[in-house]
């Protein structure tokens, strides 16, 4: 399942981390359900292109909880 934009608000809220790489990227969008046939590291969710970077989200057990900035 993809996050909700509550969840991540409270995750922006927790991760500053998370919240500085979400205003550089932009909200994450939704690329794929992680409880439908997501497998571990699959791209859940991602951001805008921006200077070569691009901010992902990945599956972890079923959620979209992992995230990196990668090449784009």
């Amino acid at each position: 399942m993809s996050l909700t934009p509550q969840q991540i608000d409270d995750m922006k809220a927790r991760d500053q981390t998370f919240a500085d790489l979400v205003q550089v990227h932009g909200t994450p969008v939704v690329i794929k359900d992680c409880t439908v046939n997501g497998q571990d590291g699959d791209i859940c969710m991602q951001g805008n292109c921006v200077n070569g970077q691009r901010l992902v989200m990945r599956c972890r057990g079923g959620a979209c909880v992992d995230y990196e900035t990668v090449p784009c």
